[in-house]
């Protein structure tokens, strides 16, 4: 995996506020029907660009990932990858779901 994905490392508090979901992966914040808990202060959080993969370190292993189709910033607990111009990130988005991966994660 390391020879086609790294590791996004930017921070930023300016951006939209980002989500992963376990069934509809990235989406807009605002679009989920929850209370917004993230914190006021939101210099430690994560860039996230289109065509970047995102997922929950914690849930991974339930399918708390995502190809993101937006530009914004997401929690710290995230990790955030950029995929190589050698793959589609929605080929890996794809297979991160899939139950063989599950079972890896």
């Amino acid at each position: 995996m390391g020879e086609v994905l790294k590791e996004r490392k930017e921070k930023s508090s300016l951006g939209e506020l980002i989500s992963v979901t376990i069934g509809s992966g990235v989406v807009k914040a605002d679009s989920l029907d929850r209370k917004d808990n993230s914190s006021s202060d939101k210099s430690n959080y994560k860039v996230v660009k289109r065509d970047d993969i995102a997922y929950n370190s914690m849930r991974m292993w339930q399918g708390a990932s995502g190809w993101s189709p937006y530009n914004g910033i997401l929690s710290p607990a995230y990790t955030v990858l950029i995929p190589t111009k050698e793959i589609d990130p929605k080929f890996i988005a794809y297979a991160f779901k899939k139950k063989w991966m599950l079972q890896q994660f």
